[in-house]
């Protein structure tokens, strides 16, 4: 989870989306005539939705004066915290981590879609195969029920292959998550011992930057070929996809040691 001023980011969505969420939840929240309408509301609310009336209104405003003046005084204050927290949410969404987390949670999110689709999918076949037991039923029938049962195995059979795509994907990019994890806390650790011996601030800060930037070399290829595959997978909602191709497509994303 990822809050930034307060405001938790949706890493399912793409940066646009929460760039807009976040500007909409900084300005209400410093806003004085969002704190002016919850105290309308919150009146009307004890009033058992009777409508406030012009008097109470004016002075609501009247109480709530000084807020208002700060509000006014503070407005390029506001401008600029937005103006930060903008600038932290693209700097967070520029990171190896934070892209292969998003794939990895929009991994979990379609492999949860095709459980519930294969679940679906199970409790119908359960239904028609007690259907073809019953020995009250016509050839007719019982040839309508077969072909219905072969018809819903064979669509169980591509949505497991896609969920099966979308849980390894799940598992691979979790361990990748875990080797940067380790790569930066190792990484941290011999900075650290670096100051303690030597205390060659500018150097270590030199390396720090190498390494990011080694970092990113290192998975920009993959993230490239994982978005690319997960928006053909994403997009194949026949499950044209045959297996074979997805096991390759599995290869590419590979833990890298």
């Amino acid at each position: 989870m990822k809050i930034i001023k307060g405001t938790e980011i949706d890493e399912l969505e793409d940066l646009n989306f929460n760039l807009e969420k976040l500007r909409v939840e900084l300005y209400d929240k410093y806003s004085f005539w969002n704190t002016y309408d919850k105290a309308v509301d919150s009146y009307e609310e004890t009033q058992s939705g009777q409508d406030a009336g012009v008097i109470f209104k004016v002075i609501l405003f009247i109480s709530l004066l000084p807020k208002f003046i700060k509000y006014q005084l503070d407005a390029n204050k506001v401008e600029y915290v937005i103006k930060e927290a903008e600038s932290e949410l693209i700097a967070h969404y520029g990171l190896s981590e934070t892209k292969i987390k998003r794939f990895r949670l929009q991994c979990k999110y379609e492999r949860t879609l095709y459980e519930d689709e294969m679940k679906e999918i199970d409790e119908e076949l359960e239904e028609q195969r007690n259907n073809y037991k019953l020995s009250s039923i016509g050839e007719q029938t019982r040839d309508e029920i077969d072909s219905l049962i072969k018809a819903y195995e064979k669509k169980r059979k591509k949505k497991q292959n896609k969920y099966e795509f979308y849980k390894k994907c799940e598992e691979n990019l979790s361990a990748i998550e875990e080797q940067i994890k380790v790569k930066k806390s190792v990484e941290l650790s011999k900075q650290k011992l670096e100051r303690i011996t030597e205390g060659k601030y500018e150097n270590n800060r030199q390396k720090v930057i190498e390494k990011e930037f080694e970092l990113y070399k290192y998975y920009g290829n993959l993230l490239d070929d994982l978005s690319t595959n997960l928006k053909r997978v994403e997009l194949d909602k026949e499950e044209q996809i045959e297996e074979l191709e997805l096991k390759e497509m599995l290869s590419q994303i590979k833990i890298r040691n």
